[in-house]
């Protein structure tokens, strides 16, 4: 659809008409919703807005309807069929709309072009998003509807549509909440993330002196004298709820004034957010009702949105965010990297006082200085992502940070300081949680099928309970496993980390493939109906937003690349406790017991993962075998006892170790590390280095008897050896073997037979 007309200038015919707030009639008409599906193929902005004001024309008064002849001239039939669409807007100001109330919701959505966010396989979706956003019109009063209204038709010709966008946004928290999010989201078209990154930190709804009127109002009089509080000139800040100012104090006792930021949630936010949460909650009701026409097959629209909407009341509850500022500056206060700021006492219900943090927006950050900036980036994400992840206990990680939250701080000291402000959503993961994130992340990454199964009910608020209802989820993950395996070859073929948007006036425009998958996984729950805890919704949001910030300082990060690499950073310094573990306690291989959250069989699998990228990891990681087998060595026969473990790290490769007691010697055989390479038909190939240990009399009594080693002897040697594998049942196995132990002086062959059981 061409918009060449809608952005002309409003026509010189209708300037100076006075723009009245519009006789609306009360919100929450009965829309004539489906909107039908002819509409979106053939909607005609320029024929829609002709008609319609050649329709109100008839109703106006005399009076109004010869001023607005009088400014459209002689031929005011042609004029009036030449209308663009912003002048149509400015003449709805002055009459009754009741009778064309969807008319010129409609108008107002399509004039917005708001639509446009919704790109390349988006648009399949825009049929339910324009009739959720028209319900959500429609519950606004009054006053936000006429300004919004106002606003359109007042936007000079050539307007670009991101600043449409914005336009029909102002003052409406759920809408720009939206595009904070994709001001930082590298698939939203370049033009309107430029539009919306005004929302972090440059929205001007406010003066100085008002706010100062009302935090004066709302401390009292008395508080303001006894810190002598002096208020700049200019606001600071403000966002889509809060706004801030600064301000100097003198505490009772201090011989300095202090610098102090003080943050007020506005009053429209408050109201609109109120009035936006009753409209989206109608939205649910009636797309639940009519899923059949939206194809939303079994989304769990309200468990979805109910989180949508408890984060959204979040943000106007000043107490909340002020326990959160209170709660992360704990979580942060042993943190050189980090400065949360202080909150203080004289802070109010209404009003929050806190420590100025000085810097700016990350994103501002050395300038032409690019090795700094990449540096920058990193840091930002062992803060923000890494460290939630790699922790000895629960974590908590801010839940909205866009670059107008996250501010450079930096000292000569430390340069790369992070500030962390606006704390109004903040989320939590415990440990457990934790661990099933972790895992899901490796079994997106591994392609391991059975961890994702194994590990999906920690995303979950509904798990299933039945068999039936946990296969269906089984489905579920192993579609997603195959799209995310498609992503991976897609990354493989391209040499990249990560995968090109569709667009091809935007380059650079990446997304790291596991992030990819992670997300296709949740709206594969939420499309089959699954309600996904509400902070691992949020987690996830917070790493598309703190992603594409990153993205900003380094466009050649490769995230996915840096964070395992930073993990198994982590990995090599918890080896130590690793091996011990995997020495003694054979079944502490799968234990998560580690600040990485991964465990030795963890390890093992993404180790040998570079050598075979398989889509399906064997289920049977563990395998212990007992057996017995006739050793002859040295000319002699003998009778061995053997245990041995094997960690299946892949589908081809077992790492393990084994121990041999030779009866008739006295002699302890050890083999570790010892590795087995599973070949096709059940063989199995094995080698690895081993030691012998065999007790020795002595030829006088009582010489050395008190020297343990003299008592022994030790030799080591390399063993090989092969081995074939009969399966018992689902874990059974009866496995003949033929090794070879090859020393100096001394080789010796061995052939038995062992029961092996796998878990």
């Amino acid at each position: 659809m061409s918009h060449s007309r809608a952005h002309l200038c409003i026509a010189t015919a209708v300037v100076g008409i006075q723009l009245t707030t519009p006789a609306l009639a009360a919100q929450n008409t009965d829309l004539e919703l489906p909107t039908p599906a002819a509409h979106f193929a053939g909607f005609d902005i320029e024929q829609a807005a002709r008609a319609l004001g050649a329709r109100i024309l008839p109703t106006l008064d005399p009076a109004t309807a010869a001023l607005l002849l009088g400014r459209l001239g002689p031929n005011p039939a042609e004029a009036l069929g030449t209308l663009p669409p912003d002048a149509v807007l400015q003449l709805l100001g002055s009459v009754d709309l009741s009778p064309w109330r969807q008319d010129v919701l409609e108008l107002l959505l399509h004039q917005s072009q708001i639509l446009d966010v919704f790109a390349g396989d988006m648009r399949q979706v825009v049929p339910v998003f324009h009739d959720a956003l028209l319900i959500i019109l429609d519950g606004m009063d009054e006053d936000r509807l006429a300004e919004r209204i106002a606003d359109q038709a007042g936007l000079p010709a050539g307007t670009p549509r991101g600043e449409r966008m914005l336009s029909l946004m102002a003052k409406t928290p759920i809408f720009q909440k939206l595009g904070q999010i994709l001001a930082r989201n590298p698939t939203t078209d370049p033009d309107i993330r430029a539009s919306f990154q005004q929302l972090e930190n440059q929205v001007n709804s406010m003066q100085a002196a008002d706010m100062v009127a009302t935090i004066q109002a709302a401390l009292g009089d008395g508080v303001v004298q006894q810190y002598q509080m002096e208020f700049e000139s200019e606001i600071l800040g403000e966002a889509t709820v809060g706004a801030v100012i600064g301000a100097t104090v003198l505490r009772p006792g201090d011989a300095e004034r202090l610098r102090v930021v003080v943050k007020v949630i506005k009053d429209y936010a408050v109201v609109g957010i109120q009035q936006d949460v009753a409209s989206i909650e109608r939205a649910v009701v009636f797309l639940e009702d009519h899923r059949a026409t939206y194809d939303i097959g079994s989304i769990a629209l309200i468990a979805m949105f109910s989180q949508v909407l408890e984060s959204l009341e979040q943000e106007i509850q000043v107490l909340d965010e002020q326990a959160n500022l209170r709660r992360a500056g704990e979580y942060f206060a042993s943190d050189p990297r980090v400065i949360v700021p202080a909150i203080y006492d004289l802070s109010t219900t209404e009003v929050t006082v806190m420590e100025r943090v000085e810097g700016f927006r990350v994103t501002d950050a050395y300038p032409g200085d690019p090795v700094a900036r990449k540096r920058l980036a990193r840091r930002l994400l062992d803060i923000t992502v890494l460290d939630v992840l790699v922790a000895d206990g629960d974590t908590l990680f801010h839940g909205d940070p866009h670059a107008g939250n996250v501010f450079w701080s930096g000292t000569e000291e430390r340069p790369n300081r992070i500030g962390l402000l606006d704390w109004g959503l903040m989320g939590g993961l415990e440990l457990e949680r934790r661990r099933k994130l972790t895992q899901i992340m490796i079994g997106l990454d591994l392609k391991h099928r059975d961890r994702l199964r194994d590990n999906i009910d920690g995303l979950l608020t509904n798990v299933p309970q039945t068999d039936e209802a946990r296969a269906e989820l089984r489905d579920v993950v192993d579609e997603a496993l195959v799209r995310a395996t498609a992503l991976d070859q897609e990354r493989q073929a391209s040499g990249r980390g990560e995968v090109a948007a569709d667009r091809e006036d935007d380059e650079q425009a990446l997304v790291p493939v596991g992030l990819t998958a992670l997300n296709d996984l949740l709206g594969s729950l939420a499309l089959a109906g699954y309600a996904v805890h509400s902070d691992m919704l949020l987690y996830v949001k917070s790493l598309f937003t703190i992603q594409g910030v990153a993205s900003d300082l380094d466009p050649d990060l490769d995230i996915t690349k840096y964070l395992r690499a930073r993990i198994w950073n982590q990995v090599l310094k918890e080896t130590p406790r690793r091996f011990m573990n995997m020495l003694w306690i054979p079944n502490f291989t799968r234990s998560h017991n580690y600040p990485s959250m991964l465990s030795n069989a963890d390890v093992f699998r993404a180790g040998f993962h570079g050598f075979s990228r398989s889509v399906e990891a064997p289920r049977g990681v563990n395998q212990l075998s007992i057996g017995v087998a006739g050793t002859r060595g040295g000319g002699e026969d003998a009778l061995a006892i053997g245990i041995e473990y094997e960690l299946r790290a892949h589908r081809l490769f077992g790492v393990g170790g084994v121990v041999e007691q030779v009866l008739d010697e006295d002699t302890v055989v050890v083999a570790l590390p010892f590795f087995t390479w599973h070949a096709t038909g059940g063989f199995r190939v094995r080698f690895g280095f081993g030691l012998q240990r065999t007790e020795v009399e002595h030829a006088a009594p009582g010489d050395s008897e008190d020297d343990d080693d003299d008592n022994h002897e030790s030799d080591s040697f390399f063993r090989i050896g092969v081995q074939y594998a009969i399966d018992v049942g689902e874990r059974f196995a009866i496995l003949p073997t033929l090794d070879l132990d090859l020393k100096a002086g001394d080789n010796r062959a061995a052939f038995g037979v062992r029961v092996a059981y796998s878990f």
